[in-house]
């Protein structure tokens, strides 16, 4: 990966994105798709000849095959959370202000479980000292609409329009519901 920032920089491809043309995440991502290919085709010719024994596909156990992710479920992935972490740090920052940071072990909690799987809603209410219609009001109102508009404002960043933007929120949901 660290081969796909050198090249971006040195090659100067950021200079090519046209904002008209598409969303930077797309052009990124097809930027990486290109360095992967460069880069197996690469390790492909070194590896051809050498004196090296040729294996057959079906030599090959089900242990060998990599089963990870592809490039570009590992790229969106990493976009996804990035953009996520962004989000949190804006709602904490937020909070800060506004002087509600006893809420900050919970906003914690949330980017933890990522939003899902949180634990009871009486055993926040005891991690933080205070009653569970509390912590419901919390949920409720800062993580459904504030955090929401924190993460609109992330995905809005890197697009031209707010229909780019509705695209990119159904696709960083699809990206999270993945990982």
């Amino acid at each position: 990966m660290q081969g796909f920032y050198v090249d971006l920089l040195d090659q100067g491809i950021l200079a090519r994105f046209d904002p008209a043309r598409g969303r930077f995440r797309t052009f990124l991502l097809a930027c990486l798709r290109g360095h992967v290919s460069h880069t197996r085709d690469r390790e492909n010719a070194q590896r051809r000849g050498g004196g090296r024994k040729h294996v057959a596909a079906e030599d090959v156990g089900d242990e060998a095959v990599d089963k990870g992710p592809s490039p570009e479920e590992a790229y969106d992935r990493a976009w996804a959370l990035g953009l996520m972490e962004r989000a949190f740090g804006r709602w904490r920052d937020r909070l800060t202000q506004a002087d509600k940071g006893q809420w900050l072990p919970l906003v914690d909690l949330l980017e933890a479980h990522g939003l899902g799987n949180l634990p009871p809603v009486a055993e926040m209410a005891k991690r933080l000292g205070v009653t569970e219609a509390q912590v419901r009001h919390f949920l409720n109102r800062e993580a459904r609409t504030r955090l929401r508009e924190d993460i609109l404002a992330e995905v809005r960043e890197g697009t031209a329009s707010d229909t780019e933007a509705e695209e990119e929120l159904r696709h960083l949901m699809t990206c999270l519901g993945r990982a």
